[in-house]
């Protein structure tokens, strides 16, 4: 069997950042007589040469219309010139042209179209409205469409089968493995990044719906209270500018700017050391399918404290104290909580560590060739 991997058009940090090991991944785990090649787009990070594993670069498409030339058109002849058996979509769209020359495995790592709260965010036919109605239909119609479908949690799944009916049939859940860079090595622990300071942490892209402003206001109400906390620290790339914006008012207006700080997109070897030493690392995001972040937060033993909806609890497993997102006060005194309890931060730790382990690329491998096998016998069984 040939497994084409599409990650051409997967522009996330965290797409970029796993789908050079996501191709590692299936052709270390590829059965006998199989193999793996891997379409990308250009930039990003190298691949170490591995037994069964080929790769060509493809320039990113340009707009809707070349997303959906792309899709409808590019994709399935290249799937035909590779004579692939199965294609996976790392970037959760497939076409009924793909469906008529392979099998097909969709990947569904973004939750945001699925949430109706979030679509009612926006005013009705406005620019950001439209986005994601748009995207909810394509991503609904290529999980009805794929042969078998990937996706990273229960949660994630449950919310596919509300939209597009009962998928478990053809479903595989396999929690996101810890990236390779962010894993402790008790060996090597990474230097202090903050001159010996504490600190509290927060990593993610900035988008509305990641829920800085509510971090801020949980952080300024105790500090208004009296509480002595750490420094609040927050990275990541900006691709929201107008909640940029809000974010940079929020700061001033809280008259905090010495203490709460945002450092922008940061190199990615600086990462371990600040999820490592936080004291500790706050993602209190609204809305997920599994975070990258949280897995990264793992790998590197770091105290967690995280939003109580899902699938924040799912993905840590228990090795992270909880808050409810949209309270402030409560994001707030779970910090100041943690602050104060050092006995705490160390079991999250441990926790952190043992949940790390159950998240490896080998696992995820597995599961790519059995959705993909699903997939191939599926299709076989449409063609009878």
């Amino acid at each position: 069997m040939r497994l084409l991997i599409d990650s051409v058009n997967a522009g996330s940090p965290g797409a970029l950042q796993n789908q050079v090991e996501i191709a590692v991944a299936a052709a270390r785990r590829s059965p006998p007589g199989c193999e793996v090649v891997t379409l990308r787009a250009p930039e990003g990070f190298p691949i170490e040469a591995t037994p069964n594993l080929s790769e060509e670069h493809h320039a990113r498409a340009n707009g809707w219309w070349g997303l959906r030339r792309w899709f409808h058109a590019e994709l399935p002849r290249h799937a035909r010139r590779l004579e692939a058996d199965a294609v996976y979509s790392l970037t959760g769209i497939l076409s009924p042209e793909l469906s008529r020359v392979a099998a097909t495995v969709n990947s569904v790592n973004n939750m945001l179209p699925f949430t109706p709260e979030h679509i009612r965010h926006f005013p009705p036919l406005s620019k950001n409205w439209l986005r994601l109605v748009i995207l909810q239909r394509t991503f609904v119609r290529s999980c009805r469409l794929a042969d078998a479908i990937i996706i990273p949690s229960r949660h994630g799944l449950e919310r596919i089968n509300a939209y597009a009916g009962d998928q478990s049939a053809k479903a595989f859940v396999a929690m996101n493995p810890v990236p390779e860079y962010a894993k402790f090595r008790a060996s090597e622990p990474p230097p202090h990044p903050y001159g010996g300071k504490p600190f509290f942490f927060y990593l993610s892209v900035v988008y509305w719906y990641k829920n800085h402003l509510g971090l801020i206001e949980g952080y300024r109400r105790m500090v208004a209270r009296g509480e002595n906390l750490p420094d609040l620290l927050m990275a990541g790339p900006s691709d929201d500018p107008p909640y940029l914006r809000r974010i940079e008012d929020a700061i001033a207006a809280s008259g905090l700017g010495s203490r709460i700080r945002y450092l922008g997109k940061i190199p990615r070897e600086d990462i371990p050391g600040l999820l490592h030493h936080a004291t500790v690392n706050v993602f209190p995001s609204t809305c997920e399918t599994n975070s990258f972040v949280q897995g990264e937060i793992l790998g590197a033993h770091g105290v967690m404290a995280c939003s109580n909806t899902p699938p924040m609890p799912e993905v840590a497993g228990g090795a992270a104290e909880l808050f409810d997102p949209y309270d402030p006060d409560s994001i707030g005194e779970t910090l100041v909580r943690l602050s104060r309890d050092e006995a705490r931060r160390a079991e999250l730790r441990r926790l952190a560590a043992a949940r790390a382990a159950e998240f490896t690329w080998d696992a995820c491998g597995d599961a790519m060739w059995r959705a993909a096998e699903h997939a191939v016998a599926a299709r076989r069984a449409r063609q009878k």
